[in-house]
């Protein structure tokens, strides 16, 4: 179930109704209402003072929202709203495109060569029919000035709305569809939605609205000349969209005041049905049926009953919906079971992390005091101290073996002495300066040549037993000989 808002924006008023829709066939009217703006401007024009002029604004804002707030529920999960009563641009045009991501950006500049005014004072929304062979789309552009969508934007927050996508008549009639019954259905189809002061023509084709056209009013049959009109225009685009198609519209499908609706199907020149919506939606116990017109909000609201079939939307650019932070609360309110569920999990997941790593930091503190308690039996255990206490006896131990000579397997002497078994007799070599450390030496003087530098090293590997790490770096020659310096370093095996 979903909480809906339709609205209904003019200059002088605004429709607004709200519903919980279910489904097509399940839709139950919370409120139906209608604010007139001229109205509450008349409390604004009576303050004659300029310094009176911000206190009577906000109290013509105060006395709009307090008139609006019967008709939109605390809780509501979409508004949609259209402009009625302002003329909109529909051009048709075909375009090859790889990417449809880009008809916002194209599809302006490719009509600033089809209308004689600058397409900046416009908002142009560029909705994709279908798609023909080499990624050619057909595209219906929708365009609207910019003046009258701040204006009608303006005057729905003055009504505390932010409505999430701005459209048209025309393009919420198609909405209607949902409401057709599969026999009904035709893969080619006309909507015409009368209202009090407007009437909107829609042309479905392969379940796409192609052709959309608006028709100003008022509307009432008094009025011959305004219906002959209205009349005309259907007629022609009817004929038109047949004739550069080649398809046939097989109904044209009418909704709203019904006297009206079938006094003006009797002068269509094609084959009409009614829409009757009676069935379709519950109204409270203060609205009565009478009363109700319903046709365009359920057209609006469709759009969340059905597969979400996209509208005509003026939100763009500079206009576009950002959500109010009352409707970050309310989806947070929707979704606060969940949210605490997931808090739960986290909570306890990470609880568990916890308690895994401080179990087995406990086991590693076991198993160090253990192993200090088995090295240094008797010493007391200082908890946490005990890696430095062993540092402190490791660091005292090697201070101890510098004293003796050497920490590793072999004495000096016994170092000179494996030094004098890996050089063979062979090679001729001379010792200039010898360093012998706790865990290796070094010695450096001269050979013959290069070769010799090379038996050296060779040497010094053989014996892997006592030298681990053997490196033997020739150097330039011994100034005033021909014999090459060299240097050799050698590490103990442990």
């Amino acid at each position: 179930m979903s909480v809906l808002v339709a609205v209904d924006i003019s200059e002088e008023r605004a429709r607004i109704v709200s519903a919980n829709a279910h489904a097509p066939g399940q839709i139950d009217i919370l409120s139906v209402g209608s604010i007139n703006f001229n109205e509450f401007n008349g409390e604004q024009e009576t303050a004659e003072p300029q310094e009176d002029q911000a206190p009577s604004t906000a109290r013509m804002l105060e006395a709009l929202r307090a008139a609006a707030s019967p008709f939109i529920p605390e809780e509501v999960d979409h508004t949609f709203a259209y402009i009625s009563g302002r003329p909109v641009l529909f051009e048709t045009m075909h375009l090859p495109f790889k990417d449809p991501k880009n008809l916002g950006q194209v599809v302006p500049l490719q009509l600033q060569d089809l209308v004689p005014f600058d397409v900046s004072s416009v908002v142009v929304d560029p909705l994709p029919i279908s798609e023909g062979a080499d990624r050619r789309f057909e595209i219906l552009a929708s365009v609207l000035p910019r003046e009258d969508i701040a204006n009608s934007l303006q005057r729905l927050q003055q009504l505390g709305i932010d409505p999430e996508i701005l459209t048209t008549p025309s393009s919420a009639a198609s909405g209607l569809s949902v409401f057709l019954g599969d026999e009904d259905a035709a893969s080619c189809y006309g909507l015409l939605l009368i209202a009090e002061d407007h009437a909107s023509l829609t042309l479905v084709s392969e379940g796409a609205a192609c052709v959309l056209r608006e028709f100003p009013g008022p509307i009432s049959l008094e009025d011959q000349t305004a219906i002959r009109a209205i009349l005309q225009g259907v007629h022609t685009c009817i004929k038109r969209f047949e004739s550069q198609t080649s398809r046939s519209i097989s109904t044209l499908y009418l909704q709203g005041e019904r006297s009206t609706c079938e006094r003006m199907a009797g002068s269509l020149n094609c084959r009409t049905k009614y829409i009757d919506l009676s069935e379709c939606y519950s109204l409270p116990a203060n609205v009565s049926s009478t009363d109700a017109n319903l046709g365009w909000a359920l057209g609006l609201m469709a759009r969340e009953l059905s597969e979400n079939k996209p509208l005509v939307n003026f939100r763009k650019g500079d206009y576009a919906y950002k959500p109010l932070w009352g409707n970050f609360v309310a989806a947070l309110k929707e979704e606060l079971t969940w949210i605490i569920l997931a808090f739960f999990f986290i909570c306890t997941w990470v609880g568990t992390q916890l308690y895994t790593v401080h179990s087995q930091l406990g086991r590693i503190e076991q198993g160090i005091e253990e192993e200090f308690r088995a090295a240094l039996p008797g010493e007391p255990v200082q908890r946490g101290l005990e890696a430095s206490v062993l540092q402190d006896k490791i660091n005292n131990i090697e201070q101890q073996l510098r004293g003796l000579g050497s920490l590793s397997s072999l004495s000096p002497l016994e170092s000179l002495k494996e030094l004098s078994v890996a050089v063979s007799k062979d090679i001729d070599i001379t010792i200039s300066k010898i360093n012998i450390g706790d865990s290796g030496l070094s010695f450096s003087g001269t050979v013959p040549d290069y070769v010799a530098v090379g038996k050296l090293n060779t040497a010094l590997e053989q014996r892997k037993d006592r030298f681990c790490e053997v490196r033997v770096d020739s150097r330039n020659k011994e100034p005033g000989t021909n014999r090459i310096r060299y240097q050799a370093e050698v590490g103990f095996c442990e």
